[in-house]
């Protein structure tokens, strides 16, 4: 039963127990054609792993198992079926990703440019304080030579890692993983009081995680 509701929501349509089922087109945005988004002479992938991996798909109430995998370059999550079709979630705010022990969902960011937009993050941390993770991936352009003794560099697609805190219904806002920056944002003297008695630097996800376990907990 779960086999079919996956393909009634996910699948672009094919012959299962001789009925066609037809794609539902609130879950899957388009049908790809399973190569790789990559230009030629890029060195690097869009995909933090190209090959797909089970995973778990929830919306709203109801999850589905599926073949999955994450294009972190266009923030794009893709799913095959069983005949090698692939396509390509919607970006729903109701849409859950469970994949490699990580729970990605849709948030609210401020971006570089103090725009506010959404994308896929990893949920470390949940509560009314929530520590997100940004595990991307950036096009750089190709740098030529300046001189006889440097080299050019090709274009490349170059993985990055940003952390955010989401506070209440605001939007959530870069931080580093440090003390000082934890803390001035949290603003609160029972994080730092916590972050003292505990001896706590706040230099790892581990760390940051404990913290605002304990802090949304009060």
């Amino acid at each position: 039963m779960k086999k079919i509701l996956l393909s009634s929501l996910f699948l672009t349509a094919f012959t299962l127990s001789a009925q066609n089922i037809d794609l539902p087109t609130d879950y899957v945005r388009n049908t790809l054609d399973g190569k790789n988004d990559r230009q030629k002479n890029v060195v690097g992938s869009p995909y933090q792993n190209e090959d797909f991996q089970p995973g778990i798909v929830t919306i709203a109430d109801k999850s589905f198992n599926t073949s999955i995998r994450y294009n972190a370059l266009n923030d794009v999550f893709e799913t095959k079926n069983q005949v090698g079709e692939i396509t390509a979630l919607i970006r729903r705010p109701d849409i859950k990703i469970t994949m490699d022990g990580k729970q990605h969902k849709i948030q609210t960011y401020i971006d570089d440019n103090n725009m506010s937009k959404q994308r896929y993050f990893v949920i470390l941390a949940e509560g009314e304080t929530m520590l997100l993770k940004n595990e991307g991936i950036e096009f750089k352009e190709a740098q030529q030579a300046s001189s006889s003794y440097s080299q050019s560099k090709p274009a490349s697609l170059v993985p990055y890692t940003k952390y955010y805190l989401k506070r209440g219904d605001q939007k959530a806002v870069e931080v580093n993983l440090r003390k000082k920056s934890i803390l001035k944002i949290l603003d609160d003297k029972r994080a730092e009081k916590y972050v003292k008695e505990n001896k706590l630097k706040l230099k790892n996800e581990e760390e940051v995680v404990r913290v605002l376990n304990h802090y949304n907990s009060l």
